[in-house]
């Protein structure tokens, strides 16, 4: 999905940090199973070369064996060059920010 710029929000470190602890703590204390999560958007933080992060959206479709989810990129990166809208990716439930 092509984004417009207007869509586009810059969020502090600080802010993003402290939402995913929020969730992270969430998934913990309500020992929410892997497998709820398939057919959601979650939201991850890829972090680029210089360490600069691009927050994008992850449709989950499935669990590895190794446990990581994995599932199709659902936005138009603005950083990470090495990534397009659709590619297949994993995420590690420790890397969630967001459920929706």
């Amino acid at each position: 999905m092509k984004e417009s710029i207007e869509n586009i929000k810059i969020m502090c470190v600080d802010c993003s940090k402290t939402r995913k602890e929020k969730m992270q703590e969430e998934l913990r204390n309500l020992h929410i199973p892997l497998s709820s999560l398939v057919g959601k958007f979650v939201k991850k933080g890829f972090i680029d070369s210089q360490n600069i992060t691009d927050h994008m959206w992850v449709k989950i479709d499935g669990i590895t064996d190794t446990g990581k989810l994995t599932g199709v990129l659902n936005n138009d990166p603005m950083i990470i060059t090495s990534l397009q809208n659709g590619d297949r990716v994993e995420v590690d439930i420790t890397e969630i920010e967001q459920v929706l």
